[in-house]
């Protein structure tokens, strides 16, 4: 079986499983980059991915995207994420071979559902998805909120399957890793972009809302953004600079290092999180995870209250109420970790991500989806 991946660029949330179908099918998987990674990207700290054995960069000379074309045209399977050049998606689908097609939810905005109707009347979706129905067209729904997005217009009817971004699952003593920091002062851990639909402020004001209740506790905020400036004087103005502190950018390393000594992660992201990677990377690394209920992966990877929290996205009330709990349990926090851990390694490992997406690739080339013996995870109907 070959398969060939298709993506604007290889990032360090798909190298884990791709190294996977690489170390199970070597030379049958190729990975195709369309573009290069964006300079912004590599300079807040993601690694280059350009080197990789299995990754061909389509766009750096004519004869790498002939050879992209005539991959596209002749593999057995084809998986192109929503973001990629048309003219691949076009190639394939003239072929009448299966093709996987990854995406993000397509609404991240409640306001682009108003222009659905525009889309339905120009052809848009029909084109794009409807048309899609009766071809070997598959969707791997790349967090939770897609398959609403697909029932609007009935795509891809039972032919979704749960996906999402692996990121590496270390194998790591985690019951020590959560004793050693059971008794030390509360730390809570924010990483992100400092843009608003990050929603920086919702840390801000938790820690004054705690400070005001006599909680012990620390804030970290790692990342960058236009926001960074008017975060620092909310938390002036709020008076909780002795207990949140900006960290600014650091490397991916150091930021793990930095969840396995926190006990709480804040995630405060809306809907525009079509995904969220860093909920595995805290859910693998020893954190109680506290999240937005409409950031893309916490409906697959959270599971309340055995895997971690999950608060009403932009409610600061709903936010309190979660975090103190846990603040007043250390029991139950600890609990959450040792099971989000169990769950990353476990269920929604790149390892076993790559092991299930072999399996389905091989019930639609078999032509008999019946087949798929996966219990949970990925690659389950979504």
């Amino acid at each position: 079986m070959t398969i060939t991946f298709v993506s604007n660029f290889l990032n360090h949330h798909q190298t884990p499983v791709a190294d996977e179908l690489y170390k199970k099918i070597v030379d049958n998987y190729k990975f195709i980059s369309t573009e290069p990674t964006p300079e912004s990207f590599l300079n807040s700290g993601y690694p280059n991915c350009e080197k990789y054995p299995y990754n061909l960069l389509a766009y750096e000379n004519k004869s790498n995207y002939a050879k992209a074309l005539k991959l596209v045209n002749d593999s057995d399977i084809v998986i192109i994420g929503a973001s990629s050049i048309p003219e691949f998606m076009q190639v394939r689908l003239s072929t009448g071979k299966p093709l996987i097609i990854y995406s993000e939810r397509w609404h991240k905005e409640w306001k682009s559902y108003l222009f659905l109707p525009y889309h339905l009347i120009n052809g848009n979706v029909w084109r794009n998805h409807i048309s899609l129905r009766n071809k070997p067209v598959y969707l791997l729904c790349a967090g939770a909120f897609v398959t609403n997005d697909c029932n609007l217009i009935g795509a891809y009817p039972n032919k979704r399957f749960k996906w999402g971004y692996f990121t590496s699952v270390k194998k790591l003593q985690i019951e020590n890793i959560i004793k050693e920091k059971q008794d030390k002062k509360i730390r809570m851990l924010w990483v992100s972009r400092f843009i608003d639909w990050k929603h920086p402020e919702l840390p801000i004001k938790l820690a004054f809302y705690l400070k005001r209740k006599g909680f012990d506790f620390q804030i970290d905020m790692i990342g960058d953004g236009k926001l960074i400036g008017e975060t620092q004087k909310l938390i002036n103005n709020l008076n909780v600079a002795d207990c949140v502190n900006i960290v600014g950018t650091m490397p991916n390393g150091k930021v793990i290092e930095e969840m396995k000594k926190s006990h709480i992660f804040l995630f405060t992201s809306d809907r525009q999180e079509g995904w969220g990677a860093a909920l595995n990377e805290a859910m693998s690394n020893g954190c109680t995870v506290v999240a937005s209920d409409l950031i893309g992966a916490v409906p697959f990877l959270l599971s309340e209250p055995n895997t971690g929290m999950i608060f009403k996205s932009g409610s600061i009330k709903s936010l309190q109420n979660k975090v103190e709990l846990l603040l007043n349990n250390r029991q139950l926090c600890n609990e959450m970790a040792l099971n989000a851990y169990r769950i990353m390694s476990k269920v929604w490992s790149p390892e076993n991500a790559s092991k299930n997406l072999l399996q389905l690739c091989q019930s639609i080339l078999d032509d008999n989806l019946s087949s798929l013996s996966i219990g949970v995870g990925p690659c389950t109907k979504a």
